[in-house]
């Protein structure tokens, strides 16, 4: 099975005279061209699709500015002496606390219309850890695309759910029909192809990579019940191919 994913969310930019040197990969990756921000009541970002690269590796800042939007933080940054934009789902983000992040998308000219503001320069961060949890909750990346969050607390799953490993380990039994599941969000890389792609795990088959994909907004760490479509082998084009995906799942 062949998983390409893209770890995505938040970002908007700063203009920096000495930007902080973040080695963007593929500016010419299609998934760069997608909006980043979409959400139901028509607020988007938007971004000339200009020098856009796509960030694997850690970064360690620390906030000096806190920004709350109605769905989105906008963090002004530090990282080794020079500051920067990022972005990210809305939390609670105290200044002159150091955070953790491992992969991003960089974009120039970005607008945020939640904000009426471009940003020169920005990284659109899916999750920022504090630093004293970055160990506990992020996966190193040693060549695997997975970086995903992990949590202690167990998943219980109702008895109107199919464990993610009975869908995994039968998965003919489960091909083209409607099925619900109960999990917890650990990864999500939004807005690619029109669509989240959302990242599952139940305790049950936890080493297994069960991705959805959906229109709505499921942030990192939220346990949901979803209901979607089983479908095998599919080959979405550019990368994204799938023994087992569930597609246009909604929250129950």
């Amino acid at each position: 099975m062949k998983n390409n994913f893209i770890y995505i969310s938040a970002l908007f930019v700063l203009s920096c005279s000495n930007p902080v040197e973040l080695e963007p990969v593929d500016s010419n990756d299609k998934s760069l061209k997608t909006g980043v921000f979409n959400d139901n009541n028509g607020e988007q970002n938007q971004s000339d699709g200009s020098s856009n690269g796509i960030i694997r590796s850690n970064h360690e800042v620390k906030v000096l500015k806190h920004i709350p939007g109605k769905r989105y933080s906008y963090l002004n940054v530090e990282e080794n002496g020079k500051a920067y934009w990022i972005a990210t789902m809305r939390e609670e983000f105290s200044v002159n606390v150091s955070y953790a992040y491992n992969e991003g998308i960089e974009k120039l000219d970005y607008t945020s219309t939640e904000l009426a503001r471009t940003f020169d320069r920005i990284i659109l961060v899916s999750k920022l850890f504090p630093m004293s949890d970055h160990e506990n909750h992020v996966h190193s990346n040693t060549g695997s695309d997975q970086n995903v969050a992990t949590f202690k607390e167990k998943v219980n799953i109702p008895k109107t759910s199919t464990p993610l490993k009975q869908i995994v380990e039968n998965s003919s039994r489960f091909k083209n029909k409607s099925v619900e599941v109960t999990a917890r969000v650990v990864k999500v890389n939004p807005g690619i192809m029109d669509r989240n792609w959302i990242h599952l795990q139940d305790d049950t088959k936890n080493e297994f990579d069960f991705v959805c994909t959906s229109n709505q907004d499921i942030p990192v760490g939220h346990t949901v019940t979803l209901k979607g479509i089983i479908t095998l082998n599919k080959d979405f084009g550019a990368g994204y191919s799938y023994d087992i995906i569930m597609e246009n799942a909604t929250v129950k």
